[in-house]
């Protein structure tokens, strides 16, 4: 604002004042847009918090599909998430990646959907050309997982296609060697193992814990020390009484 010369005094109260109230009024539209821009990134983080919900809720179900395939199954999956939510906090896993992981574990046996039930609810052993097939899914079920580019759909489909390789090579479906599979699909493996054993199958009773360490550490003719990363064997060592208070508050 001006003030021209010569002027009063009540010519400058007047100008002061105008500017005060303009002032005032500047003030309260800056206000205004401040509150209607907090209330709209609060609006938008509720529902990023909905929308996050809801894609937990997906992945939970998702997870929950092989259920109606695999008898097996039963609490396995959740119990999955918090072994390798436990071992990766182990291994050094930031806070973003044991959310993701124990998100993603859960759907590692999603590919079993596309296996036939003759095979994946027999009682007895199968046969060369019956593994042929069941060593299909974890392919399948990368495939399915890999449709999407969410963070937790990509983790997913990595476990989904690493989570029966082996450290030494002798895994399946591509018998891949060491670091060739991701540092998060070596955890779920070795989570996997654990649950296996220490769970009653048709063809095994449920080991307990001490003889799963044992068979996981020492091997047993059929698992071998050697399948597993040796810093997952260190880190299991650290924590395996944590996972076996999940496996008991968790039962099938």
């Amino acid at each position: 604002e001006y003030i021209s010369k010569p002027t009063t005094p009540d010519i400058v109260l007047g100008v002061l004042e105008y500017l005060t109230e303009r002032h005032r009024n500047v003030k309260l539209v800056e206000s205004r847009a401040e509150f209607e821009e907090h209330r709209h990134r609060r609006r938008i983080r509720q529902l990023e918090q909905e929308v996050d919900q809801a894609y937990v809720s997906a992945l939970r179900a998702i997870s929950g599909a092989a259920d109606y395939k695999d008898p097996e199954t039963g609490a396995h999956i959740h119990r999955l998430g918090c072994y390798s939510e436990r071992l990766g906090r182990e291994v050094g896993l930031n806070a973003q990646q044991l959310v993701e992981i124990k998100l993603a574990a859960p759907m590692h046996d999603i590919g079993k959907i596309g296996v036939p039930d003759a095979i994946l609810r027999k009682a007895g052993p199968l046969d060369e050309e019956e593994w042929a097939v069941m060593r299909q899914h974890p392919i399948m079920g990368a495939r399915i997982l890999s449709t999407s580019d969410h963070p937790i759909m990509r983790l997913a489909a990595e476990v989904a296609i690493g989570h029966h390789e082996k450290w030494d090579g002798s895994g399946y479906p591509y018998g891949h060697i060491g670091e060739k599979c991701s540092l998060q699909a070596r955890v779920v493996a070795l989570a996997d193992v654990y649950d296996a054993l220490r769970s009653e199958r048709p063809y095994k009773p449920g080991f307990s814990h001490e003889k799963s360490v044992s068979i996981i550490l020492d091997g047993d003719g059929r698992t071998a020390p050697d399948h597993f990363d040796p810093l997952l064997l260190d880190a299991f060592k650290c924590c395996e009484f944590d996972l076996a208070q999940i496996f008991s508050q968790t039962p099938d």
